[in-house]
């Protein structure tokens, strides 16, 4: 993401749907990070497994976890920690 980050400093328009604000890179509104994110273990778990998370399975978290997050491969890493879930609504 280092590309995207220097295209859009030197041409904000460069890209269509990203902006980038105080240094992060938002996608269509939403926070966009690497897969290599050091708190993705941090917000599946707070988005599946908390009382507010429920665990309510794969739908309901993604498109929690949607609303306000993007990263390729967000997908994939929110299936294969909710297969890890003994407690979860499949």
């Amino acid at each position: 993401m280092p590309y995207l980050s220097q295209a859009l400093q030197s041409n904000p328009n460069s890209t269509p749907h990203n902006i980038l604000r105080d240094g992060l890179i938002f996608f269509k509104g939403r926070l966009m990070f690497p897969n290599s994110f050091a708190l993705i273990p941090f917000l599946l778990a707070e988005y599946h497994d908390t009382v507010t998370g429920g665990h309510l399975g794969f739908t309901k978290t993604y498109k929690r976890l949607a609303s306000y997050f993007f990263g390729k491969g967000m997908r994939a890493s929110i299936m294969a920690y909710i297969r890890q879930c003994d407690v979860s609504i499949q």
